[in-house]
Formats: structure tokens, sequence, C-alpha cells
């Protein structure tokens, strides 16, 4: 089943509910929970929550567009683009999504991301209490500030004013060669304002 979701409409996607190539544009939201399934979603400005027993697979964020998993969502694959972001919030889990350049991933407290690509000159984000499990970093730099490209929920809003620690666990750092080095765990990074974050 293949929808169009535009400005001003939601739709809502649960029990034994699949859709297939999902189109969401600014200001559409689509929800995903309870045992709904979403695959091959197409995020251009509009908004993805995966929430509650949700399962998303393979979608696409492109500039604007926002995917969203927490509370027992689980996001399988995503390819996040140029302005695009992924939020993991409390109870989110994330594997195996793609960062390109200028795109954002952002992993807040409880919530959790494991084999994230972050390709050269996208960020990753990990804020005080989330995990981020073997992300593979090509040319990892020194953590620096960015400016948000959009308005996170109210929880995530005061989650992001506490102080930060970084919590990433086996970072592979590949050199220009492409040759993987050896698992590099980086904990207790001095705390930056507003954000810690890593750019490739």
């Amino acid at each position: 089943m293949s929808i169009v979701v535009s400005n001003g409409q939601v739709f809502y996607v649960s029990g034994t509910a699949e859709v297939y190539s999902t189109e969401v544009y600014a200001g559409g939201e689509l929800f995903v929970y309870d045992s709904g399934f979403a695959s091959g979603t197409v995020l251009s400005g509009g908004m993805e929550t995966v929430w509650s027993g949700g399962t998303d697979y393979y979608s696409s964020v492109y500039s604007g567009g926002i995917e969203y998993a927490y509370d027992g969502g689980i996001s399988y694959f995503t390819n996040v683009y140029s302005g695009g972001q992924e939020w993991i919030g409390s109870g989110g889990y994330v594997s195996a999504a793609n960062i390109s350049s200028g795109g954002a991933e952002d992993v807040y407290g409880g919530g959790q991301d494991k084999y994230t690509n972050v390709s050269s000159g996208g960020i990753q984000t990990v804020y005080l209490g989330g995990v981020a499990t073997s992300a593979v970093v090509y040319s990892l730099r020194p953590f620096e500030r960015r400016q948000r490209l959009g308005v996170p929920p109210l929880p995530l809003q005061r989650d992001s004013e506490r102080k930060l620690r970084l919590r990433i666990v086996g970072i592979l750092r590949s050199g220009p060669a492409e040759k993987v080095d050896r698992l590099r765990q980086i904990a207790g990074a001095q705390p930056l304002q507003p954000l810690l974050t890593q750019r490739r």
C-alpha cells in the first residue's frame, strides 16, 4: 500500500497494517506503532515517528525530513541525506543507518544506535545517556558545534540542555586507504556546550 502524506495530513500505521514507499512531504506526518510496519518511506520535509512496537525499514530522509524513533520504535537501514535528520529518543533503537554528507543523527538519553556509517561531512551526536555502538567513522575530527536543522520535541529539548558526556563504544576509524584500525573506545569526554558531535 503506497500513501502520499502532505501538508497538514497525518497517517497512522498500526496493528497488522503495512505500508510501502510512502511519501511524506513538508507538514505531513507518518506514525508507525503497535506492530505497524513501514518500508521504503521517503521523507521530503515531512516527519516519520516510529514508536511503541512500530518497525521501519529502508527510509530515505531528505532535506527538511525527520525520522524519530523512541519508546520501543525500531528502525533499520535508514539513509539520511543532506539536510535530513534522524532522532533516537529514549527506548528507540536504530541499526545500520547511513548518514551522508550534510545529514545528521542524534542519539538522546536512553536511545541506542548500532552500526551506523557516517560519511565524510555527516554528523552523529550522542547525548548524555545515549549509546552508539560500532559506528564506522572515516577521518574522525575533533568534536565541534553545529547548528540544528530543526526543533526537537519538548522531551528532547530538555535533554539537550543537560551537560553532555560522550558514550561511544567501539568506534572504527578508517583512513584514506580504508584500512580499519583497532577498535577504539572513547568515554568520559569533556562536556561541550551545547552539543558533542562527531563530524566526518
